[in-house]
């Protein structure tokens, strides 16, 4: 899906980036302004399902934009059996992570209990007669213990043959078996990094070692915070809990320049590919002294599980 500010296009390309074609147009509405639910979208089972201004929508593959149907929307809360407070509506109320999982479709949104106070809950949607209902929402502290954004969001999660499994930055791997609602750990990540951000595939969990930040090359902890600093390890755990690599980034940080960040795309089969972001110093004053924020190089680095090698592979940016 195109990351513009204009109209919102489906498009092919090949692995190789070559051969990029526009496949339909999106319906979508121009006055919201917030790109994180807009551009995101899933394909499955011949069709696109895509959120804009909270509305989760579908529509077949090469479609018209408007024969898109509305499966979830505010106006349709009524129709949605609602387990844990009342959902709120703030312009980016649907995540833009979207999942899909056999029949199911999975999104998360923000549920307001009677005391003000937010959680993340996952519903499915009935890809056979769009029914949606709520599956999960964040466990409580009591249940789980503390993590760095403790009653509100996992740092990440991923549904799988019933289960979801999450991640909780500061407060280790679980799993949730969804018909049951039965909830176990799986690996006390706490013991390898006291915050960290993970991704997920069908056999893996990856967790980086990063600490949030107020801002690029603050050392102040922020807990939620989207700058994250001093990652230099992932751990690589089976998704039954065993940590089975440890693969070390410290080989990245010889390059002349400052490592800002690094943002982890992707598990595929053995290999995951992260991005790192470079700083470039400057003369200013005042507590961004010495930094310009993200204006050195962007690479895109791979990681093998097997053989703990990593490398640059492609250089998406030059710094400035």
């Amino acid at each position: 899906m195109n990351r513009s500010t204009g109209p919102k296009y489906v498009q092919s390309v090949k692995f190789d980036a070559t051969q990029r074609q526009t496949v339909q147009e999106l319906k979508y509405h121009e006055m919201n302004a917030s790109p994180s639910s807009d551009d995101f979208a899933i394909y499955h089972r011949g069709y696109v399902y895509y959120v804009s201004d909270d509305i989760l929508y579908r529509v077949v593959l090469g479609g018209e934009k408007d024969d898109a149907e509305v499966i979830w929307s505010p106006e349709k809360v009524d129709d949605t059996e609602i387990l844990n407070g009342t959902p709120i509506f703030t312009g980016n109320t649907l995540e833009y992570t979207l999942w899909a999982d056999g029949d199911f479709i999975y999104f998360m949104v923000n549920i307001q209990n009677a005391e003000g106070l937010t959680r993340y809950s996952l519903f499915a949607v009935d890809t056979a007669n769009l029914n949606v209902s709520q599956v999960w929402a964040t466990p409580d502290k009591g249940e789980v213990g503390e993590w760095e954004t403790t009653g509100v969001k996992v740092s990440q999660w991923y549904v799988m043959s019933g289960y979801i499994y999450f991640y909780l930055s500061g407060g280790d791997m679980w799993r949730t078996e969804l018909e049951s609602g039965k909830t176990e750990k799986l690996a006390d990540t706490h013991e390898q990094t006291k915050y960290g951000s993970a991704i997920f595939s069908d056999d893996y969990m990856c967790l980086l070692n990063d600490k949030p930040v107020s801002f690029y090359g603050s050392t102040e902890v922020v807990p939620g915070s989207m700058f994250r600093s001093d990652a230099d390890t992932i751990f690589v755990y089976a998704l039954d809990g065993t940590l089975t690599k440890e693969i070390s980034l410290k080989g990245l940080y010889d390059d002349p320049g400052d490592m800002a960040q690094i943002d982890m795309i992707c598990c595929s089969e053995n290999n995951i590919f992260f991005l790192t972001t470079g700083m470039t110093a400057s003369a200013g004053a005042g507590p961004f002294a010495g930094f310009t924020g993200h204006k050195g190089d962007i690479n895109l680095c791979r990681a093998d599980i097997e053989t703990g090698k990593v490398e640059v592979i492609y250089t998406l940016r030059k710094g400035q």
